[in-house]
């Protein structure tokens, strides 16, 4: 069904445009000609609009386009069962959803869940622009879906130049409304972007090049021109709503003329009636994303007072029309006695309206004296943010173009007096943009287009004057527009928004494709190219929302797993490595990508781009056996740094990145420093020295420590995470001085001696003078505050002697210490550590005696007195600041 429709679409595209072309001729220009000079144009055009950018991933509009456009094209269906979903027990399906809890149900913000019973998945933007790409994707690769914008754009090209043509009576008028449209900055960003609005773009300016060409045939003979035009109109808000802005006013104007005497246009009744009917179909049926129905409930709880209503205006309407048209001679053009007169109503509305608009709009430019069901639909246009995009000195001039466009000499005044008077409501209520450059596309409608062909009027105006002189100032007047729009803009033109983005789902989607695999990811926005176009059977979690339903996600599909053991499965995450008490996992591959991207802004222009870097790790997954080393090829250390992943986590709070300094003693490179140790001289008697370092050290390469015995058994050295490193010593018989001295190969930060001694480990640093310590600011790492009770897997150590190492930090507001208790999950007669509080520190606990092994690898952190807090965005209950974990053997 899909196809049908999308087949339909392309076909009267197709005659559409033909017939507009034909209709460029019809101004005295030879065809020849016309199609050379509009080839040229699109040809210089197209190096600059086909660099597209790259916005495939889920969660907003130009992604959602794309891959419901692959979807549909691989389905032939609106809407379908998800092969997964349906898999999974109907009381789980929520972990596998992404949004917070006003969003509708939805796996990736591309298509919506329209019933979670059923896993019925389906489109929630209107669809027309994934529908109307849907057909040819089903021929192509699934990346030319990010060509059609651009392709879009150059066709509304095609149809802007037929309405100057037509308008002005030039083609010179079309080819110059063509080069301010395609140079315009806000055009060339948004062209490059799937945008719903194109489609819109695209069919109300063909139809209405079409219905002007009707307009200036004398009589009837235009029949097929104008139904075709009229087709199209209706076409245009399947793609965007406010496409009736222009849709409604042009068909006002084509019933006044009518009602002046030229009854072709009495075609635009049915064919509205059509439009209308299918509108309501489609909003009913397949989908109400702007709540229009509930809107409208209180105009529709009086139907048959509406009926009658719209009966008597048409009657009023038809006896118009005959009162109006003599008996015999010609119709009566509209505005043909006082053309002057009403081209300066026009004018002088536009700019009051405007100068309105500019002074007295508020931030989202509602219309206050409105019914609260319809305030939603119209705001006024954001004439600023306009300006932001195209320059003030732009639409200063674009208002003198408005008035060569009204006040033009020659045939057709009504022409261009109804086409005016038919925009200007469009060019009014446009509506809000406070995101840029998301919400720029608001603009691709109206704004843009007559910015060109007013642009186009006056430069076309000094043209016809004669002598070169004329002609001199209509090209230093072009050359000055342009460089206004560009000045401070060029960012706009070379900038490509995450350049290299399909390319690395492509490489992610190989091996998974190959193995006609299932994919679990951990990102539900890059999941969703994955899914829908490379055609991977994939549920998603999603890390912002959903965070606490990721054990609910693990156990459902450790069952799926389990019922399909011939399903090769996968796993996706651009966070940290993963761990489970479900599943192994095994490296397939990372793909790291770098991209460029516009950083957007809140009411002004955004210049700063930003470098985007991920890296995507593909893992094959396993059911975890009893003997999980079988499975896993582990190496020790192993870090655990947390990241907004959420596969082997409970109780975890939101993620933040934040610098903390690091205090200690110094060490000067090649220097001996005395280390003094707090209780006297210890005896190690089997005991552990842990001396913990931060600095750029290498791995055969440690600093020497002289205890001033020679009972050593064992010294390791172990690198952390981040610069962070610890000698561990241990001795069956080790007596050790007051002091130490230790000698670091490079200029280091001594933090911290620990000594692990009867299942307790104690610092041996409180001797320290605070004179002698220096603080170290160090780059910003990531941590995530755990709640009262949390856990976490991790690879546990197979060795007795294996120590698990938090560094952490408790919040100060609790007192001096924070009781936490550090066991294996189920592990009971584990003490509570006090942590300090403050700074973030290094502890160590024994693996075996808190319960942590490779049969038992979750690591449980619960607190009696949690901090309670005030601040917006966390839990109201938080423990440890938890920023690195580190098992070692």
């Amino acid at each position: 069904m899909v196809w049908i429709f999308s087949a339909g679409m392309w076909l009267l595209l197709a005659v559409a445009l033909a017939r507009a072309f034909r209709g460029l001729g019809d101004t005295g220009t030879h065809a020849r000609q016309a199609a050379f000079g509009l080839l040229a144009m699109l040809l210089l055009a197209m190096p600059l609009y086909f660099r597209p950018h790259e916005e495939i991933q889920g969660g907003e509009d130009p992604g959602a386009y794309v891959n419901a456009a692959a979807t549909f094209a691989r389905t032939g269906h609106l809407t379908h069962t998800d092969p997964l979903l349906s898999k999974i027990p109907e009381a789980d399906r929520a972990a596998f959803l992404y949004g917070h809890a006003l969003f509708h149900e939805t796996k990736d913000a591309c298509l919506w869940v329209k019933d979670l019973h059923t896993a019925e998945i389906g489109p929630w933007f209107q669809p027309a622009y994934s529908v109307l790409l849907s057909l040819p994707l089903k021929f192509l690769p699934s990346w030319c879906a990010l060509y059609g914008a651009p392709f879009l754009t150059l066709l509304a090209a095609v149809a802007l130049m037929a309405v100057g043509t037509q308008m002005l009576g030039r083609r010179r008028g079309g080819a110059l409304a063509v080069m301010f449209f395609l140079l315009n900055p806000l055009v060339l960003w948004n062209g490059r972007s799937p945008r719903a609005e194109w489609g819109a773009v695209l069919f109300f300016w063909l139809g209405l090049a079409l219905i002007l060409r009707a307009w200036r045939s004398p009589g009837e003979r235009r029949i097929a021109d104008f139904t075709f035009g009229a087709l199209c109109m209706m076409v245009a808000p399947f793609f965007h709503i406010t496409a009736w802005f222009g849709v409604l006013p042009v068909v006002v104007v084509l019933l006044v003329k009518t009602a002046l005497g030229r009854r072709l246009f009495m075609l635009i009744v049915p064919i509205l009636a059509v439009g209308l009917l299918g509108f309501l179909v489609h909003v009913e049926q397949v989908t109400d994303c702007y709540g229009l129905l509930s809107s409208l409930k209180p105009l529709m709880q009086h139907p048959t007072l509406i009926a009658v209503m719209a009966t008597l205006l048409l009657l009023a309407l038809l006896v118009q029309c005959r009162r109006l048209v003599p008996a015999a001679g010609p119709a009566l053009p509209l505005a043909d006695r006082e053309p002057n007169c009403f081209a300066a109503a026009l004018w002088l509305a536009l700019l009051a309206a405007g100068l309105a608009i500019w002074v007295g709009r508020d931030a989202q430019g509602h219309l206050p004296w409105l019914p609260h069901y319809l305030v939603n639909y119209f705001s006024l246009t954001n004439l600023r943010g306009l300006a932001l995009l195209v320059s003030r000195t732009v639409l200063l001039v674009a208002l003198a173009g408005w008035a060569a466009w009204l006040f033009r000499r020659g045939a057709h005044a009504d022409l261009r007096l109804g086409l005016a008077a038919a925009l200007l409501p469009g060019l009014l209520l446009t509506g809000w943009m406070n995101n840029y450059m998301m919400e720029s596309r608001r603009m691709l409608l109206y704004p843009a287009p007559i910015i060109a062909l007013c642009l186009a009027a006056l430069v076309l105006w000094f043209w016809e004057r004669r002598g070169v002189g004329g002609r001199a100032v209509a090209a230093a007047l072009s050359l000055f527009v342009l460089g206004a729009m560009w000045r401070g803009r060029t960012h706009l033109a070379t900038q490509v928004d995450q350049r290299g983005l399909y390319h690395a789902c492509a490489q992610i989607a190989a091996p998974i494709q190959r193995a006609h695999g299932w994919l679990l990811g951990e990102y539900s926005q890059l999941s969703a190219p994955l899914e829908h176009l490379f055609g991977i059977p994939t549920l998603a979690m999603d890390t912002d929302y959903h965070a606490a339903l990721a054990p609910v996600a693990e156990r459902a599909w450790a069952q799926l797993m389990a019922t399909n053991p011939r399903r090769a499965c996968f796993f996706m995450t651009p966070f940290q490595p993963p761990h489970s008490e479900y599943f192994t996992f095994t490296l397939e591959q990372r793909v790291p990508y770098r991209g460029p991207l516009l950083v957007r802004e809140l009411g002004e222009l955004p210049r700063r781009i930003k470098d985007q870097r991920v890296t995507l790790s593909l893992y094959r997954m396993a059911l975890r056996s009893a003997e999980p080393a079988a499975r896993e090829h582990l190496e020790f250390p192993h870090l655990f740094a947390p990241d907004a992943g959420n596969v082997g986590l409970r109780g975890f709070a939101n993620l933040r990145a934040e610098s903390w300094p690091v205090r200690g003693l110094a060490l000067p490179a090649k220097t001996g420093v005395q280390v003094a140790l707090a209780g006297g001289a210890p005896t190690l008697t089997g005991d552990t020295l842990y001396f913990i370092f931060n600095g750029p050290f290498f791995p055969g390469n440690p600093p020497r420590v002289h205890t001033g015995t020679d009972g050593v058994d064992q010294i390791s050295w172990l690198y952390l995470a981040d610069n962070w490193w610890v000698l561990r010593i241990h001795g069956p018989a080790m007596r050790l001085e007051r002091s130490l001295r230790v000698f670091s190969p490079t200029d280091a930060v001594l933090t911290d001696v620990l000594l692990h001694r009867n299942g307790t480990t104690i610092s041996l640093a409180t001797a320290w003078q605070a004179k002698d310590l220096i603080s170290k600011p160090l780059a910003p790492v990531r941590a995530r505050w755990t709640l009262p009770s949390a856990a976490f897997t991790l690879p546990a150590p197979r060795t007795a002697e294996g120590e698990l190492f938090l560094y952490a930090a408790a919040p100060e507001a609790v007192g001096p210490t924070m009781p936490v208790r550090v066991t294996g999950r189920g592990a009971t007669n584990v003490p509570p550590v006090n942590f300090a509080t403050g700074a973030p520190h290094w502890q160590i606990f024994r693996a075996a005696e808190i319960g942590f092994t490779p049969t038992n690898p979750v690591v449980t952190l619960t607190t009696d007195r949690p901090w309670r807090h005030k601040i917006p965005g966390f839990p109201p209950e938080l423990g440890l600041l938890l920023i690195y974990a580190v098992a070692t053997e």
